[in-house]
């Protein structure tokens, strides 16, 4: 648990540092391919037809192209995971040791003890989906969604989907906000946003409300549902303020006109 006398900052630098063991061998990029991938995210092409935008991976997401996500799918993490006991009796392999092994395995399968050791390994799961979606991405013709990637403040572009959703309550007024298209700021009055220490690199923006805190950080663009528009996958980690309650989810997030709030095509968690 961290500390509630810290402050918000203090608290998401630590969270961020308490995932970075779980990152799987080999993965890290060079500097030089890091830099490069971030460089190449910051560009904003215009948004014309039969334009080929290629697939982007931005260096939160530890590749750096959708072959790198492909083989990241089999490559064996530093330590692995032990289904409950119990769990998934026909599973004769007891052992998770790759993003493979988690194909028909919940979060609540695996055996976790803390609360901080349940979250990582949810991080550790969005993050193979995350994979699985851009091995699969393919170039697109027109993007709508580029911009976004370098505003500073994008509450009103980013649908109402991505605030917190700490209970049964909170799930059914996100549906509704969602059915109408409301944007995350028209749900939320009082979210603020800053960019993150070294956040233009990491493309990452610190999130703060009254009631909650945490932050945003874009994964990749492509094609993922292969209509030939661009979408972009975003992960935002958001806590509970004072507390240990959180909601860590991906979305691929997507726009077919260049104004107006982003749709989602699909919540990864």
């Amino acid at each position: 648990m961290v500390p509630h006398t810290m402050t918000p900052r203090a608290r998401l630098l630590l969270t961020l540092l308490s995932f970075t063991w779980l990152m799987p061998i080999g993965t890290s990029c060079s500097k030089d391919t890091r830099e490069g991938s971030g460089a190449s995210a910051q560009g904003t092409p215009t948004a014309t037809q039969g334009t080929s935008l290629p697939v982007q991976v931005m260096p939160g997401l530890e590749v750096s192209s959708p072959a790198e996500a492909a083989a990241a799918l089999t490559r064996e993490w530093r330590s692995p995971y032990a289904l409950r006991k119990g769990k998934l009796p026909a599973r004769r392999e007891r052992k998770l040791r790759r993003c493979t092994d988690l194909d028909g395995v919940e979060v609540n399968d695996v055996d976790v003890t803390v609360t901080q050791e349940f979250h990582a390994f949810q991080m550790k799961a969005i993050q193979c989906l995350a994979l699985r979606r851009v091995a699969r991405a393919q170039p697109s013709r027109v993007s709508h969604v580029r911009d976004v990637l370098t505003m500073q403040a994008p509450g009103d572009v980013l649908p109402a989907a991505l605030a917190a959703a700490f209970s049964d309550e909170d799930v059914a007024g996100l549906a509704q906000a969602a059915r109408v298209g409301r944007s995350w700021r028209d749900f939320d009055k009082a979210l603020q946003f800053e960019e993150a220490p070294n956040g233009a690199h990491w493309r990452e923006l610190l999130v703060q409300s009254e009631s909650d805190e945490g932050y945003l950080q874009w994964w990749a663009t492509g094609d993922f549902n292969a209509d030939g528009y661009e979408d972009v996958l975003v992960f935002r980690s958001l806590g509970a303020t004072g507390g240990t309650i959180a909601d860590l989810a991906a979305f691929v997030l997507t726009r077919t006109q260049p104004k107006g709030v982003l749709q989602v095509l699909e919540r990864l968690r």
